[in-house]
């Protein structure tokens, strides 16, 4: 999928915030199904990151949690986790970000796994956030997989550029603490 300049200009002025995910789109068109599940639990991943970090203390400690090596929060589901419990995401964004893990890990630890393997086709038949049709095949799977991503991507991305996630202040400090 290649966008005209001209679209890519208008959306740099218009929606900024949403440059990333449609370079994120066509990263996503050239991929393999492996690469699309991949790279789309890399993106959840991404902005996961930039919701707690939105949420969170400004600082050091907030960072220290995030990132680096063994940062208490720096898988996947540890920020699925987090997420959930400091009410940045439902429950039903969670139940979903978990599916869509479990199938990114079926497909990091196993070098044959396929969308159309039966376990992984059944977890995409369980993903909510897309069409009520249940995939059949590999294709079915991989569009299922995609909706339910790109609607956690597209409503966390649009909450972080409208401010909508609000920082947590600590107790006994002013707003600019």
């Amino acid at each position: 999928m290649q966008y005209t300049q001209e679209y890519m200009a208008l959306m740099k002025q218009e929606a900024p915030h949403m440059m990333d995910h449609l370079r994120y789109l066509e990263v996503l068109s050239e991929e393999s199904n492996r690469g699309a599940v991949l790279v789309t639990a890399s993106m959840l991943d991404d902005v996961l990151t930039k919701l707690l970090f939105a949420r969170l203390v400004e600082g050091k400690s907030s960072a220290k949690l995030l990132n680096g090596f063994n940062a208490p929060l720096g898988t996947f589901s540890a920020k699925v986790a987090a997420a959930r419990a400091i009410g940045l995401i439902s429950e039903e964004w969670r139940r979903e970000l978990d599916l869509l893990r479990a199938i990114r890990n079926e497909f990091a630890h196993s070098v044959t796994a396929t969308l159309g393997d039966e376990s992984i086709l059944n977890k995409c038949n369980e993903l909510s956030l897309c069409l009520p049709e249940k995939a059949t095949d590999a294709e079915g799977a991989r569009t299922r997989y995609w909706m339910s991503a790109t609607a956690i991507l597209m409503n966390s991305l649009n909450a972080l550029h409208e401010g909508t996630v609000v920082r947590i202040i600590p107790i006994g400090c002013q707003p600019a603490c």
